[in-house]
């Protein structure tokens, strides 16, 4: 059990210092209270003042170290959150006037009765993006926790998330990938234009979607093409 996990990241940052080496993902799992926070993940890089986290639902946390409070070792390996824990946490969190939907990849928040297409374009999207590069002969690795992406009523509330999480969005935004939150945010153009057509809103979640995609399933190693024999 690791007591705390600052004093732990002091020795690896002064040890790694006098190897001349930069620190890498660690394989271990760990929760900690950062600044009345709890969090629990993988960490990805780090020194004496700096760490990035993985968090089980696939955000990035950065923090000081020092701050990590009741540090404890909690897996020998990054473990993700499952589907139904992720449904959970989001229903949570969005309350009862969105419900959440679950395809293969993703975990999808939308409005109550709203009759968005969005898990069905997400759907199509991570199966047309799999194919693409496995019949090319290139290797992906399955996330280790379920894709999020959230849609909302209109384009007001869309706006109005995205200026309070501090990413102010252009008029004519139709959705974006956060990388911190490693989220999806969108909004059903179809629900509220008359003149809107299906495949404005596709090539939104598309474009979007690839970003989140790549970043989570396509890595360095991720893309090595096959070779038989």
């Amino acid at each position: 059990m690791l007591k705390s996990i600052g004093n732990v990241i002091c020795c690896l940052v002064a040890w790694l210092a006098a190897c001349g080496a930069q620190p890498r993902a660690a394989e271990f799992m760990f929760r900690a209270n950062v600044d009345g926070k709890l969090l629990e993940g993988k960490p990805l890089s780090w020194n004496a003042e700096q760490m990035l986290l993985l968090g089980r639902d696939g955000k990035l946390h950065e923090f000081n170290p020092k701050l990590a409070k009741e540090a404890v070792k909690t897996g020998p390996s990054f473990v993700g959150y499952s589907a139904a824990d992720m449904k959970a946490t989001l229903q949570q969190e969005f309350g009862s006037r969105f419900e959440v939907t679950t395809t293969r990849h993703y975990v999808v928040v939308h409005p109550v009765g709203s009759a968005t297409n969005g898990p069905i374009g997400l759907r199509i999207f991570t199966n047309r993006f799999e194919h693409y590069f496995r019949v090319r002969g290139f290797s992906l690795e399955e996330p280790a926790y379920p894709l999020v992406a959230v849609v909302f009523r209109d384009q007001a509330e869309y706006m109005r998330n995205a200026t309070a999480s501090g990413t102010p969005m252009h008029p004519n935004t139709l959705g974006h990938y956060d990388p911190l939150s490693n989220r999806v945010f969108l909004f059903d153009v179809a629900a509220h234009a008359k003149a809107a057509d299906w495949s404005e809103k596709a090539a939104t979640i598309i474009h979007e979607a690839t970003h989140q995609t790549a970043f989570n399933v396509v890595s360095t190693a991720a893309l090595q093409p096959r070779r038989d024999g």
